[in-house]
Parts: structure tokens; sequence; C-alpha cells
């Protein structure tokens, strides 16, 4: 009977009185009664009237915040060792105005919101699998949509006098009503979980922002101070050129010579230093563009588990099993991007 009673959840109200309708005429004899159960949940079945299986959607929300949450650690804490300009001072590690300090500490906040997309998701395939204590599951899956709205910078919820979840954002608000079934947990979820999506991307996008600056205002001052080492390279070289073939006419010459060497010097001096300098330039270029990589694909997975959840509740509405699979793919392409992340 407990399977009997996940599947009602997904039913309306007439289709359930119209099956036992078609029960009760079928049913004329007290030995008939054994067929009873058998007979209302194959008409459950092929009616349409099955509840989805979330564990996908769990499954894929859960690589997408560990993936978030571990690339975005991969992608920031490297600049806790790289010397970064401020207001035209060259900030070197562990100063505490280094720009680090900030970035570690917004970070800091987006990984709370990831943990509470993992905890809705959670929460709601609980819920979609036990028809037992469902008021508990059910009281467990709106404070997730308090803890996920809660997490995100510049939203808020809170329960009003009737107990009903408010969530609220840029001018928004959104009111979730007490949960008694999945298709209306879902449909009542919705709008904040959009609301909520809407400002983690807006979120990732801003700490993107914050990500690249320091480190684009690097490379344009690298790119400042390679050009006289460059000239001074091109010059010395051209210089020991010009030297080296002097020598090769006249090898008896120690004046010239002596002069060979010395230019040699300089050049792998300079040689050296300008390869330093554009080795540290495409360090930090490389960690730029693996940034950009990493935040734009964090937020093409937030828009696809938004829409995927929007997937759900249409589903719910038109009594189908739901398509995940686009969640899917985005959080298994941000997975292989961390794993990227930590070969290198």
């Amino acid at each position: 009977m407990k399977t009997l009673s996940i599947m009602q959840t997904h039913c309306t109200t007439q289709q359930r009185s119209s099956q036992a309708n078609r029960v009760r005429r079928v049913v004329t004899h007290p030995n008939q009664l054994a067929g009873i159960v058998v007979l209302l949940i194959s008409a459950l079945l092929f009616s349409g009237c099955s509840t989805p299986d979330l564990k996908p959607f769990s499954d894929a929300s859960k690589t997408l915040s560990t993936s978030v949450k571990t690339g975005g650690e991969m992608a920031i804490k490297p600049l806790a060792k790289t010397p970064l300009w401020v207001n035209n001072t060259l900030v070197q590690a562990g100063d505490p105005n280094h720009p680090y300090k900030d970035l570690q500490t917004q970070w800091a906040t987006r990984v709370k919101a990831m943990d509470a997309v993992l905890v809705y998701s959670a929460s709601l395939q609980a819920i979609n699998e036990a028809s037992a204590h469902r008021k508990e599951n059910a009281k467990a899956l709106v404070g997730s949509v308090q803890q996920l709205a809660a997490a995100v910078p510049g939203y808020g919820a809170a329960f009003n006098k009737a107990g009903d979840l408010i969530v609220q954002g840029l001018a928004v608000t959104v009111e979730v009503k007490a949960w008694h079934d999945m298709r209306r947990a879902v449909a009542s979820a919705d709008p904040a979980v959009q609301l909520v999506a809407k400002g983690l991307k807006q979120d990732l996008q801003s700490i993107a922002r914050v990500f690249e600056a320091p480190l684009n205002d690097q490379i344009t001052r690298f790119g400042a101070a390679t050009r006289p080492v460059i000239r001074l390279e091109e010059a010395l070289r051209q210089k020991r050129d010009v030297q080296r073939t002097a020598v090769e006419g006249d090898p008896a010459d120690t004046a010239r010579g002596n002069e060979l060497t010395r230019l040699e010097g300089l050049y792998a001096t300079a040689a050296a230093d300008l390869n330093q300098m554009r080795a540290e330039r495409a360090k930090i270029e490389e960690a730029v563009a693996q940034g950009k990589d990493f935040f734009a694909n964090s937020v093409a997975a937030v828009d696809a588990w938004a829409d995927a959840h929007s997937e759900l509740m249409k589903a719910f509405e038109e009594n189908r099993m739901p398509n995940f699979t686009l969640l899917a793919a985005r959080a298994e392409e941000l997975s292989e991007l961390v794993n990227q992340f930590k070969k290198k």
C-alpha cells in the first residue's frame, strides 16, 4: 500500500475518483475483493499517475553543488600566492590588503548557497520517496527553500503569522504555502527556486568580475613592463650578432672576443628576464581563462538546474516523466572542467 500512497500524490482528485468508480463497477462479489488492490494499482500506473523519479535531479544537483564549490576554490586560491596591484601599489601575498581576502570572504557565501542547492534537492527527493512522515518531510522541504533563499545575497526568507514561507528579493515576493504532496510542493517551490536561481547566476557573474579584475590589471601592467625589456633584448641581440660576425672575421682579436663575451652575458640576462616575465604573464592569462570557463559553466549549470525544476513542475501537471537530460549534461560538463583543473 506504500507504493499506492506515493503514486496517489501525482494524481488529481478527479482522476482518483474516476478510477475508484471504475473499480466499484467491476467488484460484484466478495471474492473479487482480493483483486481490487492489483486492479487499482494497474489503473493508476496506466493512467499516467506514477511519481517521477527525482534521483537524477538530486544526483545532478549534488554534482553541480560539489563542482561549483571545488572549482571555485581551485580558481580563487592561487590568487593568495600572487602579488597584485592595488591602487598603483604592489601588494604582496599575505598582506591584509591583498584582494584575495575579500574574494575569499565573498566566495564563502557562495559555498553556502551551493550547499543549500544540495539540501533542497535532497529534501525534494526525500518527500518523493517516502509516503510515511510526509508532514515532517514537507516541513524539511519548506525549511530547505528558506535556507536556499537566505544563502543568496540580496534575498530573504521568513515565515509569516500563518506559517507560510515568504521569499523576497529584487522587489519580488514569492509566497510558499504549506505542502502536503509532491505536486503542490514542486509547484509552490518553483517561483522561489527560479528567483533564487536568477540571484545565483547574477552572483556568480559578479564574483567572476571581481575575480578577473585584479588579474586583468596585472596582465596590463605586465604588458607595460615587458615592452622596454623586449626593446633591450632586441638591441642586445643585434649587437651580439654583429660582434659574433666580427669575431668570426678575426678570431685572433682578443678585444673583440672580450666584447662578445660581455654582450653574450648582457643578452643572456635580458633574455632570461623577458622569458620570466612572459611566463608569469602566461600563468596569469591561463588563470583568467580557466576562471572564465569555470564561472560561465557554473552559470549555465545553475540555469539548467532552474529549467529542470520547471520541467519537473510541468511533468506533474501533464502526468508524464520529466526530462533531466540537460541538467545532467551541464553538471557533468562542469565536473569534467573541475577535473581538468585538478590535472594541471
